[in-house]
């Protein structure tokens, strides 16, 4: 074998191993492992069993159909710190719509650092790139008081060295509502269609590799049931990934209120009235994903006619000896 092959062998060797790593909660590595991760600090809180809330932040990673629960304008971001030198960040814009329709744009990058590129001979030569992003667009709306669907399509990139590929995925979720939405369930399937398709030849002009990579069909199914008035919810997922081992997750939240006001306009006289409202601003959460036990808190702050959230979740390390996991979701938007 030439020294251009053994280059090609150990850089494809990495790749698998890089997805490996995105995928340590799991038997093995699969194409696109970083688009499983959660990518809420509130549904991480929650062990990850979010398929049958989905609101708000991150619905396109658990359920697209939930964002419809979004009544207003809404900006969010995730930060994450996490073991093995990986990097996750989040970002996400929700537009509300006509008809209990809602619009996503959103960006997830992944990657890992501290990875170093070395020559047939062992020395270091540079830092080794190993970068993932994802763009994505959502659709969910509520097509009755029993039903919401919704669709996301999905732009993934992955720069590895000298390497890139790209792939185009698309997901499917719905959810069902009972007892004035207090029972919630949820099915999503993800990875329509997604591929990863290598080639060597750009780089390598003497030799070439390729070969494909498919991301497995992810499946999810979950229910929530609130009462207290909502202020307590627990939830229940199942998932299972294609040639993979499944997974079961378990969450809890419980929610205090306070008292505040709201201004609105009557519809009949057009006058500008205030209302007695009650607002969530303090959360804490439980969770246990697969084996995993996760932790969590959120605080909400009224500003105006604003609202601002921090969310935060621990989970504990997938391993034994590994860090624990730490995110964090800032968020801000309209009542």
């Amino acid at each position: 074998m030439n020294k251009s092959n053994i280059i090609i062998c150990m850089i494809l060797i990495t790749i698998f191993c890089a997805t490996q790593s995105w995928a340590e909660e799991e038997s093995g590595g699969y194409a696109g492992a970083f688009l499983n991760y959660d990518l809420s600090a509130r549904a991480m809180g929650m062990g990850g069993a979010f398929t049958g809330v989905a609101e708000g932040s991150a619905g396109i990673r658990y359920n697209p159909a939930g964002i419809c629960a979004a009544k207003h304008l809404h900006a969010a971001f995730t930060y994450s710190k996490l073991t093995l030198d990986r990097r996750l960040n989040y970002m996400e814009v929700l537009f509300p719509l006509p008809q209990q329709a809602v619009i996503g744009i959103s960006w997830i990058n992944a990657g890992v650092s501290d990875v170093k590129m070395r020559d047939t001979n062992g020395n270091v030569v540079g830092d080794l790139e190993n970068n993932q992003n994802s763009f994505n667009l959502t659709f969910g709306r509520r097509v009755n008081n029993y039903a919401a669907i919704g669709v996301n399509i999905r732009y993934v990139q992955f720069n590895y060295a000298e390497l890139m590929t790209n792939a185009i995925g698309i997901d499917f979720g719905a959810m069902g509502y009972l007892f004035n939405d207090d029972l919630t369930a949820g099915f999503k399937v993800a990875n329509f269609s997604s591929k990863y398709s290598w080639d060597t030849g750009d780089f390598y002009q003497t030799s070439a590799t390729s070969y494909e990579e498919d991301f497995p069909l992810v499946y999810r199914f979950g229910a929530a049931y609130r009462f207290l008035e909502k202020a307590i919810a627990l939830s229940g997922d199942y998932e299972y990934v294609d040639d993979a081992d499944s997974k079961t997750h378990f969450g809890a939240e419980y929610w205090m209120y306070k008292d505040a006001e709201e201004t609105y306009v009557d519809e009949y006289t057009d006058e500008v009235k205030t209302r007695p409202v009650k607002l969530k601003f303090l959360s804490g959460r439980i969770g246990l994903n697969h084996d995993r036990m996760t932790f969590g808190f959120g605080i909400r702050y009224k500003i105006g006619k604003m609202f601002a959230k921090l969310d935060y979740a621990f989970a504990t390390g997938a391993v034994d000896g590994l860090s624990p996991d730490h995110l964090i979701t800032l968020g801000l938007g309209y009542f």
